[in-house]
C-alpha cells in the first residue's frame, strides 16, 4: 500500500517554498514602485523648477509692458500739448 499521506516535513517545506517565492514576488513589486515614484518624483521636481523659470519671465514680461505703456501714456500726453489739445498742466484746451 502506498502511503499518500504527507509528512510534517513535507508540508512545512513546501509551505516554506510557497512564502518565499511570495517574499521575493513582493520585494521585486517594492523596488518596482519605489523606481516608479522616484521617476515621478523627480519629473515632478523638474516640472515645478521649469514653472518657477517660466514665472520669472513672465513677471519680468509683464513689467517690459508695463514700463512700455507708461512710456506710451507719455508719449501720448507730449503729443497732445505739441498739438494744443490739452494744456501742459494736463487742462483740455479752451
Amino acid at each position: 500500500m502506498k502511503n499518500e499521506a504527507k509528512s510534517a516535513v513535507e508540508i512545512l517545506g513546501t509551505a516554506l517554498a510557497e512564502m518565499m517565492a511570495r517574499a521575493w514576488e513582493a520585494e521585486r513589486l517594492l523596488k518596482e514602485e519605489k523606481a516608479r515614484a522616484d521617476e515621478w518624483y523627480k519629473r515632478w521636481c523638474r516640472k515645478d523648477e521649469e514653472s518657477k523659470e517660466l514665472q520669472t519671465a513672465l513677471a519680468a514680461e509683464i513689467k517690459g509692458h508695463e514700463r512700455t505703456k507708461a512710456q506710451l501714456k507719455e508719449a501720448e500726453g507730449t503729443i497732445s500739448i505739441l498739438i494744443g489739445e490739452i494744456e501742459p498742466n494736463g487742462e483740455p484746451q479752451k
